[in-house]
C-alpha cells in the first residue's frame, strides 16, 4: 500500500480519497496493486458519508439530502441495525432540515425474510416524526444505486 496511508485505519483512508479531486482519486486507484484495491473495495456503510440523495419530499422534485453519518445500531438477532442521517442540502423548498433512515437488514434471504426501512423527520428536541416506511429485498438495498432508488420512490409516495 502507499506510504501515505501508512498508520491509517480504513475510515481515514476513505476520508483521505474522498476528499481527492476526481483525477486524484483516479491517479491514485490505478497506481495501487490488486491486493490493495480489494482492501479498499470492501463493504462499508461509513461509505455513504458525504453521498448526496435526491429524496423528493412532499413533491419537492430536485431536493437533495447529504449524508452526514451512518451509525450501526445493536446487532439485533437475525440481522443488522443501521440508522442513516441526512442533512437537506438548500434550496427553495419548504423540507425538513434533518432526516433519518433506519434500516434492518436480515442476515440472510434464504427464508424472504424483508429489509425494513423507516423515514423520519428529526425534528428539535430530538423528536421525530414518521414519514414512510417500506419493507424491500435485501438485494435492493445491496448497492449504493438500489439504495438510492429505494430513497427516491419511499418519498415519492408521501
Amino acid at each position: 500500500m502507499k506510504k501515505i496511508f501508512d498508520g491509517m485505519t480504513p475510515d481515514q483512508v476513505w476520508e483521505y480519497i474522498k476528499n481527492l479531486s476526481k483525477e486524484e482519486q483516479d491517479k491514485l486507484l490505478f497506481e495501487l496493486d490488486n491486493d490493495d484495491m480489494k482492501k479498499i473495495r470492501k463493504k462499508n456503510p461509513q461509505y455513504l458519508v458525504g453521498i448526496k440523495f435526491n429524496i423528493p419530499l412532499f413533491n419537492a422534485e430536485k431536493q437533495m439530502y447529504v449524508c452526514t453519518s451512518v451509525n450501526e445500531m445493536a446487532l439485533t438477532p437475525g440481522g443488522k441495525d443501521y440508522l442513516i442521517s441526512l442533512s437537506e442540502v438548500k434550496q427553495s423548498y419548504s423540507v425538513p432540515e434533518k432526516i433519518t433512515v433506519s434500516l434492518f437488514i436480515p442476515h440472510t434471504d434464504a427464508n424472504g425474510e424483508p429489509a425494513h426501512v423507516n423515514m423520519l423527520e428529526l425534528r428539535e428536541n430530538n423528536r421525530t416524526l414518521p414519514l414512510t416506511k417500506v419493507m424491500v429485498t435485501k438485494s435492493k438495498l445491496s448497492s449504493l444505486g438500489g439504495l438510492k432508488k429505494v430513497l427516491y420512490n419511499m418519498a415519492k409516495s408521501i
